[in-house]
């Protein structure tokens, strides 16, 4: 990923809510960066986008699921 690392579920679980939308933000801005470059012919590895889309999903999965505790 551009600049935002990958981290694991259980990584995402510890962070504050706050915290993970502020990383879905980043993921959000690398995502449509890395999908500029790919048209570009700037970036060749294409599984980018993938993988950053599945990480921003689990991002909103795990605030959803706070969210229906609260």
């Amino acid at each position: 990923m551009a600049n935002a690392k990958k981290t694991s579920t259980e990584e995402l679980r510890k962070m504050s809510a706050k915290d993970r939308v502020k990383l879905a933000d980043e993921l959000n801005k690398d995502l449509a960066l890395v999908r500029l470059h790919l048209r570009t012919g700037k970036e060749k590895q294409g599984h980018k986008v993938s993988l950053m889309k599945k990480q921003i999903a689990r991002i909103k999965t795990l605030n959803n699921q706070v969210q229906d505790e609260k």
